[in-house]
């Protein structure tokens, strides 16, 4: 440690202990009137040039707000002396509890380290310094001199936040992105986070962004957001090692950005007005396997079955080279022209329903076209599941399992083998 910034109260065995321990080049004494005579003990005691020190006198020392106001001067100080906080200890063991109180309110969240000092008495039980004499006079001392032991402690931030993580964690894996972003946004107005942390909370609040907007199929500007995110993780992984903190594989963020690109290449730009291509069928049977992980099957079903629709409509545009709204009616088999829907805003074209899309696939002689007409039950039932459930026409809560052979179907017809995966929060404690 290069910093200390230590209260001190009536005895300098404790302030000589931290120093002996930790060897800072600066020490603030941070002190009352009535502990000057312990600071100039403790300075006795160091070796001559080898500290720099400064005193911080507190005039009023059971004032909180006048004794944040020094925590913070001495704060200054050192950043004056280009000592920054992850080089600091912060030792709150003497002085009054409103000055010891103070200075770890005001180094809160900015990357300090803190103790105190103890001693293991009486079977083993940790007694913190109080005072100067033994414990027979008034109690004020629990703790023979030389018996004083450095207590550390991690930034009460990493205590203070570990169930707001977990609260991120847990909404994050759940796809509820907007929550993980309300809830970065709060801690950061709150101030509970260290420099450090806040790349950690930047690349969080950014996958979080990307992910919101590709789960709303709003493509544009996804990408960008999840590089952000990924570049902020790597910069907050080479300041940190790891304990109790909040991380993701950015392998996997690098393969929604590679999948995002091959859609990006296949839609003109994500133009789908223009074309949609198999890539956003296969987003899309993603995104409703998604809506299932959360428990919503009436959602996944509805976009399960637009999945269905989006493959056909994407082998009717490689076939006919046309989408299905806009058909001309001499490309239809002539076997299959009778009862189709007219376009009423274009003459001589017809407009294809989903099942009519695989009709006319399977008369090509298209691959798929030709599956889904031997699946055609099964897909039937897709239809009427989808049909009577409560997000379409009927009042009917579609279970887990019929969601779950739905899917297999059409990721065996359809043969998906491109898995789309969002990355997962974890929180990973090290050794």
């Amino acid at each position: 440690m290069k910093g200390l910034i230590a209260t001190v109260g009536q005895s300098s065995e404790p302030l000589v202990k931290g120093i002996e321990q930790y060897g800072p080049e600066f020490v603030c004494f941070y002190f009352s009137k009535s502990a000057a005579t312990t600071v100039e003990e403790v300075k006795e005691r160091l070796e001559d040039g080898k500290v720099e020190t400064l005193d911080l006198l507190i005039e009023e020392p059971q004032d909180f707000n006048r004794c944040f106001e020094a925590a913070n001067e001495a704060v200054e100080e050192l950043h004056n002396r280009n000592i920054y906080p992850n080089d600091t200890l912060i030792d709150y063991t003497g002085g009054t509890k409103i000055m010891a109180s103070a200075l770890v309110a005001a180094t809160l969240g900015r990357g300090f380290h803190y103790a105190l000092v103890a001693s293991s008495l009486d079977g083993g039980l940790q007694y913190v310094y109080m005072g100067e004499g033994d414990g027979d006079q008034g109690g004020l001392n629990y703790i023979d001199d030389g018996m004083e032991e450095l207590l550390c402690s991690h930034n009460p931030w990493e205590i203070r936040a570990l169930e707001s993580k977990r609260k991120i964690q847990r909404n994050f894996n759940n796809y509820r992105f907007k929550a993980v972003i309300d809830q970065v946004d709060s801690l950061k107005k709150k101030g509970l986070s260290s420099n450090r942390d806040e790349y950690l909370l930047n690349a969080i609040r950014e996958l979080a962004r990307g992910y919101s907007r590709w789960d709303r199929f709003h493509y544009e500007e996804v990408k960008e957001k999840l590089r952000e995110g990924s570049e902020d993780m790597q910069t907050y992984r080479s300041l940190t090692q790891p304990r109790d903190q909040l991380d993701l594989s950015l392998e996997k963020v690098e393969e929604n950005i590679d999948f995002l690109s091959d859609l990006q290449k296949e839609t003109f730009g994500f133009n789908f007005e223009k074309r949609i291509g198999k890539t956003l069928a296969v987003d899309m049977f993603w995104n409703a396997t998604r809506r299932a992980e959360e428990g919503k099957y009436d959602d996944g079903m509805v976009r399960l079955y637009r999945t269905v629709e989006m493959f056909g409509q994407v082998e009717i545009y490689e076939e006919l080279g046309c989408h299905t709204d806009q058909i001309p009616i001499d490309l239809i088999p002539a076997e299959l022209r009778e009862g189709l829907r007219h376009n009423p805003n274009e003459e001589g074209t017809v407009e294809l329903s989903l099942y009519d899309d695989f009709r006319v696939l399977g008369t090509l002689d298209n691959e798929i076209g030709q599956d889904f007409l031997k699946h055609e039950e099964d897909f039937k039932k897709i239809m009427r599941t989808r049909n009577t459930s409560f997000l379409t026409h009927n009042y009917k809560a579609i279970e887990e399992g019929q969601f779950e052979s739905h899917r297999e179907l059409v990721e065996d017809i359809f043969n998906i083998n491109r898995r789309v995966e969002f990355p997962k929060l974890e929180i990973g404690v090290s050794p």
